[in-house]
């Protein structure tokens, strides 16, 4: 959902979403929709508004709301504010739907508390083992703490799942440059790009790796220069792309109170 066709069909969105939340103020799926589309165009303050919007429509005691609050606030550099919304919210966690802990792990990722969020993904995808976004989040944790030979397992079941999420192919590039498979990398950053061609940070892996495994220079600084061409478009993309949503009239909502 974060690829630029997505991103533009959110831009769409945004003011019939900004229309509902004001429509419906308790209503927390509304705001938690609206939180959720202007994340996604960067308006990181505003979403954080909508995210606590949400909190109020259920009293503070959902945890999705919740959650969706200490995943901005962690974005937005305050692990603290995140870590008492995660307290506020553990009473409720504890009997939450299964999609619910896999959120809550996402904000121990973000918070970069690898044992614990690999620990509440193990029991995720032992009771959900189709879930191709648990395998790859955890293959993440287990990269983190370089446990290569677990992160490549993860990261293949997560492919073999769900072949088409870039970042689980560039997860399993890192694992597999981890056990030295250096030409079984270079594969995997390729598929990631071939999913993802928008996307920078594959081909600054792939860069990387060329130079590391010893490529003519020629090579290495053709792929670095698709590097810089890729991060200069996606930074345009997103400028546009956030210029334009701060004036529709979904951008500033004041949903927090």
């Amino acid at each position: 959902k974060t690829h630029l066709p997505s991103r533009i069909f959110w831009l769409r969105a945004l003011p019939v979403l900004a229309a509902l939340a004001r429509l419906m103020p308790g209503d927390a799926k509304a705001w938690l929709l609206l939180s959720d589309c202007q994340q996604l165009l960067g308006l990181m303050p505003e979403a954080l508004d909508s995210a606590y919007a949400a909190v109020d429509a259920r009293g503070g005691s959902d945890p999705a709301p919740l959650l969706q609050a200490a995943t901005l606030e962690v974005l937005s550099g305050q692990p603290d504010t995140a870590r008492a919304l995660l307290a506020q919210a553990a009473p409720q966690l504890a009997a939450a739907p299964r999609q619910w802990r896999l959120q809550h792990a996402n904000v121990l990722i973000f918070l970069r508390e690898w044992p614990a969020a690999s620990a509440m993904l193990t029991d995720i995808v032992e009771a959900m083992p189709g879930d191709a976004r648990a395998w790859q989040r955890l293959a993440r944790c287990h990269l983190a703490l370089r446990a290569w030979q677990e992160a490549f397992d993860c990261a293949i079941e997560s492919v073999r799942l769900d072949p088409s999420h870039a970042r689980t192919h560039e997860i399993l590039a890192h694992a597999l440059h981890g056990l030295g498979m250096s030409n079984q990398a270079w594969q995997a950053l390729e598929c990631a790009i071939a999913e993802a061609p928008e996307w920078p940070r594959p081909r600054a892996a792939l860069a990387m790796l060329a130079r590391r495994m010893g490529k003519p220079q020629a090579q290495v600084d053709g792929l670095s220069a698709c590097y810089q061409q890729a991060k200069e478009q996606a930074h345009e993309q997103r400028n546009a792309l956030h210029e334009a949503a701060r004036r529709l009239p979904g951008a500033s909502t004041h949903g927090r109170v």
